[in-house]
């Protein structure tokens, strides 16, 4: 597993991490963050849940939501918007290798040398490249509870 992003222990963590998640408080006027007790466990649960998720991204995923909140989003719903952020950073990786591979007569990723062993191709090398600064897929959240009782 890796090592957390965020510490709820830590004040310029859970600071970084509340100036973030601030524009979702505001623009949803959620009253959960007013009382600073139920604030800082509500935090931590955040911080919890998000802990993989790194600011930028986060900062990225938040932005994706704002424009259509009308309520304050679970940190499920945040982590899906990151999903999508880090999926479409990969298409577009993916579209972008695409183009270089195009051009490209090797096979497969693979090239002859001129003593006769094969070797990676240049297509390929950079085609990795620009699918791991895309960045490693996030797990998603299961799905919602069914909204209505099946008979």
């Amino acid at each position: 597993m890796p090592e957390p992003v965020w510490n709820a222990r830590d004040q310029a963590s859970r600071q970084a991490f509340m100036s973030l998640l601030a524009p979702l408080v505001m623009a949803s006027r959620c009253r959960d963050f007013d009382d600073p007790a139920s604030a800082r466990v509500l935090l931590s649960t955040w911080m919890r849940a998000l802990s993989d998720v790194g600011p930028e991204l986060l900062a990225e995923g938040i932005d994706r939501l704002l424009p259509s909140v009308t309520w304050m989003p679970k940190p499920g719903e945040v982590r899906a918007a990151c999903c999508d952020v880090v999926d479409a950073r990969r298409r577009k990786a993916l579209q972008q290798a695409a183009a270089l591979r195009d051009g490209c007569d090797c096979s497969e990723g693979w090239r002859y040398r001129d003593d006769g062993r094969v070797e990676r191709c240049q297509c390929w090398l950079r085609t990795r490249e620009l699918v791991e600064a895309a960045g490693q897929p996030l797990t998603r959240p299961a799905l919602p509870a069914a909204s209505e009782e099946v008979a």
